[in-house]
Order: C-alpha cells, then structure tokens, then sequence
C-alpha cells in the first residue's frame, strides 16, 4: 500500500518516548505495535510508564483507533503481531503488572480487529522475563523466544539466558527451556525450518551451551530441535512431577513415609488415640474401616472408636504445607469384642423399644464403681449412670434409633475389662408398657 504522492503522515505518539517494534498490513491499512511513555496529545488518558501500545492507520495514514494496556511499572512492550485465523490480532511482548515487585513478564494476547483486549497470559519466572519473537504453528499453538533472568530457577548457571517459551493455542503455557552460560544471553528472533528453530541473538558468555566469546556481546544463532528437551521430575508418583519434562534432572521430592503409632489390638467402644508424625504445618486425611473418628480429623492426632469386632484398618495421607501429597499408610487393626447379654449380669431394662423412661432394674450386688452408659453405634456417649439401685432412666430426649447400652464393670474408666453390651431402641412415639405380672411381684420381694 503506498501513500499519495506529496503526504506526509503526521507523527503519532505523545510527548515522552513511543517507539514502534513491528508492523502488520491488513487489508484496510497497517497495524503498529511497540511500547508508550506518553500521557498526552494521542496518548492522553494513558498511565505514566512503559506500557504495551497498538493502534492502526488507514492508507492516508489517519489513526483508526489506538489501544495501550499494563499497569504504571516500567517495561512494558509489543514485540510482535500476527494475524489470527478469525481476522483478529496475536500480539506477544513483555509487560508488567502491579503486583509490588516490578517484576517483568512474557505474554501473548488476542486482540480483535477493532483493538479491544479479548485475553492476555503471561508467562515466567519471579524474576525479569522478556519475550520478543514468536513463531505460530500448524496447529496453533506458539513457540516464543526471548531472555530470562531466572536462570537459576530454571536450572542454569546464571546471568540472562536465551529463553525459549511453548505456549499452546488456547494461551495456556506449554513448556520452556533455556540456553546460555554464566553470563548475559538472549534471544530476539526465532525462525522455523524443516528442523526446528533458529534462534537468534546475542552472548556475552564463553561457557554453558555458548561455545566461545570474542568479548562483551556477539551475534549468536542457536539451532533447536523441535523436541526441545525439557528437564524436570518424570516420575508422576512424586510431588514435584512436571507432565511437561522429556528428561529426568534429579529432582523428584517426596513425602517422607512413616507408620502410624496406636493400640493395634482395641477393644470395641472404646476410644483410642492414634497419631502420625508428619512434618509441620502438613495436613492429614484419616479414613476408618470398622469405626469412626471422633476427633482430630485434618491433624496428625485422631481418637478413634472401633464399633467392629475382627479385623479392621486405619489409614492417613499427608498433604505438606506446599501442597505435596503422599502416598496412603495403613494400619492394620484386630479389634476385641466380648458381647453378651446384661441379663447374664442380673441387669434388665424395659420396656425395649421405648420412646419415654427406662426401668432398670438388677439382681446381685453392685458397687458405687458399676456405671451404665447410654451410647450411639458411633460410640458417642449420650448419657451414663451410676448403678446404686433400682431406677428410671429418661431416654425421651434422645433421636430415635438404636443405641448401645455398656454395664462398666469396674472403676476404670478406659475400659480395661471389656463392658458387655446390647441394643436399646427409641422408637418413633412413645410407648406405654407394663411389665407381667410375675415380673411385678418378683420386682416388689427384691424391693
């Protein structure tokens, strides 16, 4: 597209610095990408420092509309712009935003033809990272070039290395990989061939994968394979398994495994702590078979109630602080249960179901120390008392459902003889009851 012979286009920009980086023909005019320092004339309204900037002239040169994005710090720019399959605009440079520390990183946007900012990711280390070339493939997705400051992040020798960035086609990272030595490095331009990438830029380093240096910075031009090697952890049973690495680098973590410290031999309705050392500030998921916890889930210690005679587990899973899981740890638990019949202690309770007060009553002796609980099938305790002669137990206040009833027989309150115990019913209303006849008069000689 030429300009008429004799016009000059006006200048475009502000005050301060506005520089162009590239330039896209489009079928009514030119598309202009680079970098704005202006606050005012066709700048105005635009906030103080480097921000990425955008606008597009017809063929008289006339601005069409115009478009800058970023935030107030410094060293924001467009590098490169590419059409888009929808006749939009793909934009790629390096921007900054207000997160406190300054820091600058790569990112592709998807513009419309009309210039307004449809998505924009970026992409890096927490140090300064700069894309300033990309190259879009068949199938979408991009290959972008540059320089980063996070060399040792990324597992190089330090100084600025050539950065190479995959970035898929919804935007979403893909995979990166550095080039360089100890020094400064970077990357400008890529270009495409039959066998990969050319990647072009300067070096200012003698060592790495820079094979020599004639002093300060040289034109460098580095040859990459389409199956760029990614280093990182490969084995997906450790914390830090990264799906993108092609090559093991050695630097799998691991939660450390540890056994779980408890009674392996409980008796039943009793409650018994368990624990698991961990490391601090882990979190711990417990999962019961044959019990319930009744306490402690999240943390290292759990109290347990084992409602299942025979063999039973428990097990946990450490989550770490930063977020690492490990595997499952499992303790194997034979739980003892001795169950009988109250009666076979002289105890009777009626009516059973019941919805109102309960009459216990026994035969034999008892002691101050014989106590009688009232439990659920979890093994919460609802209700306990002391067995010092005959009495009315009210369980009207109680859901309906079933319930354990334990006789302690003894004064220790861990239970180291085991209790017997049955089922006492509530039922849905209440109910009236009368006990037989011999019942009665047997219950009035023992009175």
């Amino acid at each position: 597209m030429d300009y008429a012979e004799g016009v000059c286009p006006r200048p475009e920009g502000g005050s301060s610095i506005d520089a162009v980086e590239d330039l896209l023909e489009v079928e009514d005019g030119f598309v202009v990408a680079g970098e704005s320092q202006s606050t005012d004339f066709d700048l105005e309204g635009n906030a103080e420092g480097q921000k990425p900037w955008v606008f597009k002239v017809d063929g008289s040169g006339e601005v069409m509309w115009s478009t800058f994005f970023g935030s107030s710090y410094t060293g924001g720019k467009i590098t490169t712009i590419h059409p888009t399959e929808t006749e939009g605009l793909l934009l790629a440079g390096t921007t900054s935003f207000e997160s406190g520390q300054g820091a600058r990183f790569g990112f592709v946007a998807t513009m419309s033809s009309d210039g307004v900012l449809l998505e924009l990711e970026d992409y890096g280390t927490p140090v300064d990272d700069c894309l300033e070339d990309l190259v879009v493939l068949e199938d979408g997705s991009m290959v972008g070039v540059g320089y980063t400051q996070g060399s040792f992040t990324l597992g190089g020798i330090g100084g600025s290395d050539f950065w190479l960035v995959g970035v898929e086609a919804d935007l979403s990272f893909g995979w990166q990989q550095i080039y360089g030595g100890s020094g400064a490095d970077g990357g400008y331009h890529i270009l495409q061939d039959a066998d990969g990438y050319l990647l072009v830029g300067a070096s200012g380093t003698p060592d790495g994968d820079i094979l020599a240096n004639n002093g300060l910075l040289d034109v460098t031009v580095l040859r990459v394979g389409e199956g760029a090697q990614v280093s990182g952890c490969t084995d997906e049973l450790a914390c830090n398994f990264d799906a993108l690495a092609t090559e093991d680098d050695g630097s799998c973590e691991y939660v450390e495994l540890q056994a779980i410290q408890g009674e392996q031999s409980p008796f039943s309705y009793e409650p018994n702590v368990y624990s698991y050392p961990g490391g601090a500030g882990s979190t711990f998921e417990w999962l019961v078979e044959g019990g319930v916890i009744t306490e402690g889930q999240g943390t290292n210690e759990v109290i347990v109630v084992w409602y299942e005679d025979g063999m039973e587990s428990l097990s946990v899973v450490e989550t770490t602080e930063e977020g690492c899981v490990g595997e499952v740890v499992e303790l194997e638990i034979d739980v003892v249960t001795e169950v009988g019949d109250l009666e076979h202690h002289g105890i009777r309770m009626y009516p059973n179901p019941t919805r109102g007060p309960v009459q216990i009553r026994f035969s034999g002796n008892v002691d101050s120390a014989q106590r009688l609980q009232l439990r659920t099938l979890e093994g919460k305790l609802m209700k306990e008392v002391a067995l010092a002669g005959p009495m009315t137990m009210d369980c009207g206040w109680l859901e309906p459902g079933t319930y354990r009833t334990w006789h302690l027989l003894d004064s220790l309150r861990r239970l180291h003889r085991p209790s017997s115990h049955f089922a006492l019913e509530i039922s849905q209303a209440p109910t009236r009851w009368s006990e037989p006849k011999c019942a009665r008069d047997a219950m009035r000689r023992n009175l």
